[in-house]
């Protein structure tokens, strides 16, 4: 695992709408979640992690306004094979490419 990837708790921004990170998390077949209001609790092998979502915001770049959510992630419910595992799994999913 890399850098932040390595903490029981962090936080990312991604650049992603809310509604765009819903769907891309519904799109997925490798965990089962719960989602109530910012909070989600995704069922990972038997284990449990917990997203919570912040607020929306908006960052120009270039001529366009890209969205950004800050997403933290809360692993103390889950080994730290676990959370390798999954969050090489969820970077694949989500990993926006660039240039």
């Amino acid at each position: 695992m890399k850098g932040v990837f390595k903490e029981i708790k962090f936080s990312l921004e991604m650049g992603y709408s809310r509604a765009d990170f819903l769907s891309k998390l519904s799109d997925q077949n490798k965990y089962t979640y719960q989602w109530a209001n910012n909070v989600i609790i995704i069922d990972y092998q038997d284990e449990q992690l917990q997203l919570t979502l912040g607020d929306e915001t908006l960052r120009k770049v270039l001529s366009a306004n890209q969205p950004i959510l800050p997403v933290s992630f809360d692993f103390s419910k889950m080994t730290r094979a676990k959370q390798e595992q999954f969050m090489d799994i969820f970077m694949l999913k989500f990993q926006r490419g660039g240039g």
